[in-house]
């Protein structure tokens, strides 16, 4: 039996929240930090008051996102370490003013995405003959058979 849609979303959750329970345990000194677990991405959201929106730092590296802030009076530097599924590319941080968040969110690829179906053999996205010019029996239409290789 397969897994439904529901327990795939299930598994995700469960994956992705590892390093929100690991925050949460307290392996981050950080007492301005918070994570979440959003469908497809988390989201940290640092409490830091009382700095302009272009005094921020937003980097990632090698696993790691470090977060580092320049004030008037003050700085902050921070790295936050995050499992492999993170997109890099993807990545966005905005930061609110009139709250003093700074909020960054790191999209996820799903682990438990469907591959996409091979092309059926012998078509021309096909790297494989068709399994009539290897010998293979035809089979009655909707029937499903291993590949011939």
């Amino acid at each position: 039996m397969g897994m439904t849609d529901r327990s795939h979303a299930g598994a995700l959750l469960r994956a992705l929240s590892l390093p929100a329970r690991l925050l949460r345990a307290g392996l981050t000194e950080d007492e301005n930090a918070r994570v979440r677990v959003d469908p497809g991405a988390y989201v940290l959201e640092l409490d830091l008051p009382g700095y302009e929106a272009d005094a921020f730092d937003v980097s990632w590296g090698g696993g790691y996102l470090s977060v580092a802030a320049t004030g008037a009076d003050r700085s902050y530097e921070a790295s936050f370490q995050f499992p492999p599924v993170v997109r890099p590319d993807d990545i966005r941080a905005a930061y609110d003013a009139a709250t003093g968040v700074l909020t960054v969110t790191l999209p996820v690829h799903d682990r438990h995405a469907r591959p996409a179906a091979d092309p059926p053999a012998g078509s021309a996205a096909s790297p494989f003959p068709p399994c009539a010019a290897l010998g293979a029996p035809q089979l009655p239409r909707g029937v499903c058979a291993p590949r011939c290789l």
